[in-house]
């Protein structure tokens, strides 16, 4: 794991969530959940269970 990886992983940890630690790195969220995948691919573990939040529009 690389020093920024290890940045990335602190910042998504804290915030628990991929958007908000990609805003506060100053990062695209893109690059975030790049580095974090490469941490889970380099170790060979799941770093973080993702969440997929579905929202509809009422009738």
């Amino acid at each position: 794991m690389t020093l920024e990886q290890l940045r990335v992983f602190v910042a998504v940890a804290e915030r628990e969530h991929m958007t908000e630690a990609a805003k506060a790195l100053n990062l695209p969220q893109s690059a975030t959940s790049a580095a974090v995948a490469a941490s889970q691919e380099g170790h060979d573990v799941k770093l973080f269970d993702r969440v997929v939040v579905w929202a509809s529009v009422g009738s």
